[in-house]
């Protein structure tokens, strides 16, 4: 008896009965429970109910961790305290605000000799995953090496700030994500002796690098972009004779690892129209009918003009008011 309140003996219950009680728990009640003793959480992660869909982390004015599940709901835990330090990745016993999305229910949280690394540990625990998806980075940190050492591996990292090209090649030293990049730089209005040096990120071997309010792309820009997936949405719409030489280029052999090239206004209300003549000048193409259909990557693509690599590799380019210039290439 504490206070007037006796406890419940939760850990005395058959694992059946233990199951069946989180199972009807919301998924904020579920983590909380999980920070009671190790225990606990280990009973709670063996019920198999501990389920989501990535586990992402935000950094803006405070340092985050959202667990996203099935459902798309979102528990946040957030930590106003956090400090990236040289020799100190944050502040011991740092609390967590926890909330779940759209809902009432939350709590704040401090663990004894919990830094941040080991709140994010025990989340990955808790929902068995291997490390974080995504790191959406909103504003510089002190010390990104520590940063990284805490977070260990991600596969998507999105940055969404005006960042200078210097900035981004810093973060991408030390943040290398494994399959994904956002590029969100309202930058390069005017080229400088240094800004080509943004062409080490495009080098990189990613799975898919999208590149979002750009204001200035360039031949070499394209040709230097080593992504299977390219997405560019340019304030500026790119001449068609920047596309033709590209082409060109594809053809003797530029851009091997590229599957998909997709090119449009950084508004789905700007309605553009680009010469397709001027885009297909000197390239030998063929005129696909309507009628004959083709899939990409299980997704049904508008073929419009076909032409092939010097290696008999196909590809084909297609037009319309969402993607002013879209390329396939067939495997």
């Amino acid at each position: 008896m504490r206070n007037g309140v006796r406890s419940f003996p939760l850990l005395c219950l058959p694992i059946d009965c233990l199951k069946y009680i989180v199972q009807r728990m919301e998924e904020v009640d579920k983590f909380a429970i999980s920070l009671v003793s190790k225990r606990i959480q280990s009973l709670v992660t063996s019920t198999n109910l501990m389920k989501c869909r990535e586990i992402n982390i935000h950094v803006r004015q405070d340092v985050s961790i959202h667990i996203v599940f099935p459902s798309f709901k979102q528990l946040t835990c957030s930590f106003e305290n956090y400090h990236d330090q040289q020799d100190n990745l944050s502040s011991w016993n740092i609390k967590a605000n926890v909330f779940l999305q759209q809902g009432k229910e939350r709590f704040v949280h401090n663990k004894p000799n919990y830094r941040f690394e080991e709140w994010l540990n025990h989340v990955l625990g808790v929902y068995e995953r291997s490390g974080v998806r995504t790191v959406f980075l909103y504003k510089l940190l002190p010390n990104f090496l520590s940063f990284q050492k805490t977070i260990k591996c991600f596969s998507h990292l999105v940055l969404s700030e005006t960042y200078s090209d210097t900035q981004v090649r810093k973060i991408l030293k030390t943040l290398r994500p494994e399959k994904y990049l956002y590029l969100g730089l309202p930058m390069f209005e005017i080229k400088n002796e240094g800004s080509e040096s943004i062409h080490e990120v495009f080098m990189q071997n990613f799975d898919e690098i999208i590149l979002s309010r750009w204001t200035y792309v360039t031949l070499d820009d394209l040709l230097v972009m080593n992504s299977k997936n390219i997405k560019i949405r340019s304030d500026r719409v790119i001449d068609e004779k920047i596309l033709n030489r590209f082409i060109k280029h594809w053809i003797a052999g530029s851009n091997k690892r590229m599957e998909n090239l997709a090119i449009g206004p950084q508004s789905n209300f700007q309605l553009v129209t680009i010469d397709r003549a001027a885009v297909l000048k000197g390239i030998r193409h063929v005129l696909v009918p309507k009628e004959r259909k083709r899939f990409f990557k299980s997704s049904p693509s508008i073929m419009e003009y076909e032409f092939k690599r010097k290696d008999g590799t196909t590809a084909t380019i297609h037009f319309d008011f969402v993607n002013y210039f879209e390329m396939f290439v067939w495997p």
